[in-house]
This record gives structure tokens, sequence and C-alpha cells, in this order.
């Protein structure tokens, strides 16, 4: 598939007065099933993989940016590499010497869906806050007009710079930085699912669009239909919730009204991007001027394409 760039002169240097966004998290490296019983590799991560899309939806007319980690090590060089590629900046992005990139492998079965395996104990993007260089980074935040996060960023930071980056959240959301979460509640990266729920609680207050899917909600606090796990982040403290339920639906949400959108099916290869395209193309036009209704069936579109070949990426 080709990228979906809006730009008309891709070599042009980014317009400074763009929007801008930051995401925040880990890229990892990628090994994902091929023909013939073999893996291929590649990189990505959640909010990476939103970063990608946002980016070749964007093209030249927003900006983003990659807060993260990582090592000096050739992969973490070839990972950065990648990331300029795909349009996504590394400005800020930290390197430390004694700490390496991450790794995880994905299991699909023969319905798409995927289970993942996580070695990341000494990944870079566990400690980006650390020390004075965390700091710095962490402040840079502010420069931004919206600042995108997960479940899984929240699941990796350690202890320390989990609390320093929360604290930073309720600072930005004061001085008008557009947050905006999406839950990506893996179990196996939290100690239990009462710490989980803790933090998730926590992260929700300082959300202005939030971004769950069903089936995470559904896990992590037990909400038995769609429109109770909306109301769970509006009486939070979200303006909207684009709340999805797989390749069945997707309701918009606010304090006036809650809607309810069908999703067109398709025959599903791979899902694992689809809710990272899905969030990405939404910030993307929410972020150029369109209506929540008009982003969301962009990124529903966009979705239900990238459900249809292997891997998180598919440019």
């Amino acid at each position: 598939m080709k990228p979906l760039k809006n730009n008309v002169n891709q070599g042009a240097q980014m317009n400074q007065q763009a929007k801008r966004l930051a995401v925040v998290g880990e890229c990892m490296l990628e090994l994902h099933e091929c023909e013939n019983d073999t893996f291929c590799m590649g990189y990505a991560g959640d909010v990476y993989n939103v970063a990608v899309y946002f980016s070749h939806i964007a093209g030249d007319t927003l900006d983003v940016d990659f807060i993260t980690a990582v090592g000096t090590d050739r992969y973490s060089n070839a990972m950065m590499d990648e990331w300029r590629k795909h349009g996504v900046r590394a400005r800020h992005a930290r390197r430390i010497d004694d700490r390496m990139a991450g790794l995880y492998l994905i299991e699909t079965d023969e319905i798409g869906e995927r289970d993942f395996h996580y070695y990341r104990s000494e990944a870079a993007a566990r400690h980006m806050f650390d020390g004075e260089e965390g700091a710095v980074l962490l402040n840079q935040l502010a420069k931004y007009d919206y600042v995108y996060f997960s479940g899984i960023t929240l699941a990796i930071l350690h202890n320390e710079c989990r609390d320093k980056f929360l604290a930073k959240l309720a600072e930005l959301k004061n001085c008008g930085v557009i947050i905006c979460f999406d839950t990506n509640y893996r179990s196996k990266l939290w100690p239990s699912r009462e710490v989980a729920q803790t933090f998730f609680n926590l992260a929700m207050s300082f959300v202005d669009i939030a971004l769950p899917s069903f089936t995470d909600i559904n896990h992590l606090f037990g909400d038995t239909d769609l429109a109770s796990c909306a109301d769970r982040f509006l009486e939070a403290g979200a303006k909207k919730v684009i709340l999805t339920d797989g390749d069945k639906s997707y309701m918009i949400a606010t304090a006036d009204k809650q809607t309810l959108h069908p999703v067109t099916a398709v025959s599903a290869v791979d899902t694992t991007g689809a809710g990272d395209s899905f969030n990405g193309a939404y910030i993307a036009a929410i972020m150029q001027g369109d209506s929540d209704e008009v982003a969301c069936e962009k990124a529903a579109t966009l979705a239900g394409e990238v459900v249809q070949h292997r891997g998180a990426i598919i440019y």
C-alpha cells in the first residue's frame, strides 16, 4: 500500500507554525511470523505506530516528535533511521549507553488475533525520564499542542519515571496542552490488575481526548457495555471519548451525546496495527480541523486497510 501523504512538497521543510504532536512511549524490535514458519524483523510499538500513521496522513501539514529513549547499539541506530524515513522526528530522543531497544514477538492465529511475547527488561525507554536528562526531556513536552501516550507507556516506565510523567501531564493540562490517552491495557506488563487500575484512574483525570477500546476497559474494569465505558472517561474529566469495539463499531461520546457508528467488515489478516492506525489517522484529522465524525470515518477506513496486511506498519 502506498503512503497516504497529503503534502504536495514532500521534501519541503516543515512549516514552523504547524501544530505539533508529541507521542510518548517506546519503539521496539518487532518479530512477526512470515511464510514457511520464519520470522521477519521490523520496528514497532503502539505509540510509534501512531506516529507513523499520523505522519503519513498529515505529511508536511503537522509536526510529530517521538519522545522516548533508545540505546547506542546498532539496532537502536537502525531503528532511529527508520523513524526518519517515516517522517517521525526524534529531536529529543535520549540515547542511553548501557541500555538497548526492547523486543517483542507476535503470534497470530487463524482469524488474525495476536498474542505478544515481550523481552524488554533492559529497554532504554523504561528510563527515559531518569536523572537530569530525563527532566529536560519532560520539560520539552510543554512545547507541543498535543501530547499522546498509552497504557503501555505507563506500564513500561519504572515507578519513579511514571510518577514524574503523570505529574507533568497534570501540569501540561493546566497549561492548555491537549492530552490524548489510548488505553492499550496489556495485563502481562502490570504486576496486578489493581495496580493498573490505580494508574489508569490517575491518568484518566488528566485526559482531554480518551481513545479506549471496549476490550481493554472490559478486561481492566469490568464494564459490560459501551455507554458505561464512555461514561467512565467522561466522569473522570475527558472532553470526548472515541471508543472502539473491534471490527464492530466505534462510539463518539461527549457530555452532551453518544453516537454509535458501525464499521465496514473486511477480511482481517493481522489486527496488530488496527487501533494504532485508527488513532493516528483520527488525531491527524482532528489537528487538521476535521469534525469528530469525519476524523473517525477516515480513521476507520485506514484501520480497515491495515488489518488486511501483516505487521503493525504497512508502509
